[in-house]
């Protein structure tokens, strides 16, 4: 319990001694950069059974196979569309509000979303 409470701490003190050779991004507990490290690696620890497609996150696979089953438990207040996780939710929100949070350091034009300004970025 000891050993939990001073991770805990760490947290809020800004400790983070795990630390990825790959990117230096750190984390308060081993188990975090263990499960950073598959980005680098390119380990798929989930994969759809249906169409074998791979992912990284346990989240992103159980989205993901909502797909296929055709389930939407969000819903945006304003039009009633039905959104597959509160991420989507967010993105699409932006079609109502006209935040464009991602800006091209060249020219200023921003962008509701992030692939639209890497598909900005290589024309």
């Amino acid at each position: 319990m000891r050993k939990a409470l001073l991770v805990h701490v760490g947290m809020h003190n800004g400790i983070h001694p795990f630390i990825c050779h790959f990117c230096n991004k750190s984390f308060t507990q081993k188990v975090g950069l263990e499960k950073h490290m598959y980005i680098h690696t390119g380990t798929r620890r989930y994969q759809c059974d249906l169409c074998g497609k791979g992912f990284i996150h346990l989240k992103s696979y159980q989205i993901h196979k909502m797909i296929h089953s055709g389930e939407r438990h969000i819903k945006c207040e304003v039009c009633s569309l039905a959104l597959l996780s509160k991420s989507h939710l967010k993105q699409h929100m932006r079609v109502h509000t006209g935040e464009r949070p991602h800006e091209c350091e060249v020219c200023g034009k921003r962008f509701a979303k992030r692939s639209n300004l890497n598909a900005h970025k290589k024309k």
